[in-house]
């Protein structure tokens, strides 16, 4: 149920943190951040919550996006390793995305794909492409192609209970859209432009253009860049009509308060690893501190600490899975008097590991800007960072 602000209730674990709202031809979504569930909100029908507890996922940590269609709210979990656990293989899993399809109709449907960089969504369902990244030229400064010359992508669509379909284009795809005018696919129609610098380094610029391919009844199986634009790179595109479809970072919503005390699912089910995988986890963390002390190494032979002012560090890791959390403590020159503490939870709720492979520059960069808690903030000789 949604509450006023007079009947919160006191267990704050049972509230739901939901992203932004997102509103839909008349339908109000709100997903909670951390929780499988959703409240949809249509005038003049009853509240919804649909919750998706068991959505098949890997060992991994998802990283939640939303997208928006003209019929429905895509929630997508994407996980991915970076591959390169070489000292804990058992961490490195193939990429994927699990995804939860919330109709304006107050419907709810389940897809789970295999890796893809998600396009965007429309009428016809979630759009995947086959490339996340563009390939890069040093030596393009923006002259003409070769007639011949393509970024070949697969776009895919994807829909629960339908099959999927695929489409080729010949350039790489930013993203899809359906707009006013129809289903528009926005590519990059050369590569991007490289622009040495005055310090031996690049930087690059990307073009732009917008395909509208109108309002179809049925996909092509292929589209030809030059057959929507001849010659040149088309018009030059705002930033704006190329922003993004959902700010998760946009208008807060802590004003929707919503009780959740009385709605099953709402936990995920834990995820299941193997001894091997927890260990692994929690080495991966600990371990980028245990040098802390002597981090760098410098050209006469001798090491420094992570950064200026840290010494005496210890690294404890307290708790058992899913609850392993990695906490740092150590002195800092710049904080007298105290002992600073960092604490890392290793997993999520579920028990999904939570990659952290830059958690020690992350600290440094911290300490380096000097932006921390005053000394009176401290509790018991440790201050919180």
């Amino acid at each position: 149920m949604t509450c006023d602000e007079a009947d919160i209730v006191d267990d704050v674990s049972t509230l739901m943190k939901p992203l932004p709202r997102v509103t839909i031809d008349g339908t109000t979504f709100l997903v909670d951040e951390e929780k499988p569930v959703a409240l949809v909100q249509r005038s003049g029908k009853p509240d919804v919550f649909h919750t998706w507890p068991a959505l098949e996922m890997g060992i991994l940590a998802p990283y939640l996006r939303l997208f928006e269609g003209p019929d429905a709210l895509w929630v997508c979990y994407s996980w991915a390793s970076d591959g390169e656990h070489d000292d804990f293989a058992a961490l490195n899993e193939d990429s994927g995305v699990a995804v939860v399809r919330l109709g304006i109709d107050g419907s709810m449907g389940i897809l789970t794909l295999d890796d893809a960089s998600i396009a965007g969504a429309t009428a016809q369902g979630l759009w995947t492409s086959s490339r996340s990244t563009e390939e890069l030229d040093d030596d393009y400064r923006g002259d003409e192609l070769p007639a011949e010359w393509c970024t070949p992508t697969t776009l895919q669509v994807h829909a629960p209970g339908i099959e999927t379909r695929s489409l080729q284009i010949d350039r790489y795809v930013v993203a899809v859209r359906e707009e006013s005018s129809g289903l528009v696919i926005f590519v990059n129609p050369s590569p991007p432009l490289a622009l040495p610098d005055h310090h031996g380094g690049m930087s690059y610029h990307y073009r732009c253009t917008a395909l509208e391919l109108g309002h179809l009844s049925e996909l092509p199986q292929e589209i030809r860049f030059r057959d929507f634009v001849p010659r040149g790179w088309g018009p030059e595109l705002s930033a704006k009509r190329l922003g993004l479809e959902y700010d998760p970072w946009g208008t807060p919503t802590e004003d929707a308060i919503v009780d959740l005390s009385n709605i099953e699912d709402t936990a995920w089910k834990k995820a299941v690893l193997s001894q091997e995988q927890i260990d692994g986890a929690v080495e991966a963390i600990a371990r980028q501190f245990r040098d802390a002390d002597h981090y760098w190494n410098t050209e006469n032979g001798t090491t420094v600490p992570l950064s200026n002012g840290l010494s005496q560090t210890e690294v404890n890791v307290v708790g058992s899975w899913p609850e392993s959390t990695v906490i740092l403590t150590f002195n800092y020159r710049y904080r007298p008097g105290v002992r600073l503490r960092r604490t890392l939870r290793v997993f999520d709720d579920s028990g999904r590991v939570q990659l952290n492979p830059y958690a020690s520059i992350h600290l440094m960069e911290d300490l380096d800007t000097k932006d921390l808690p005053a000394l009176s903030e401290a509790r018991g000789g440790f201050l919180d960072i």
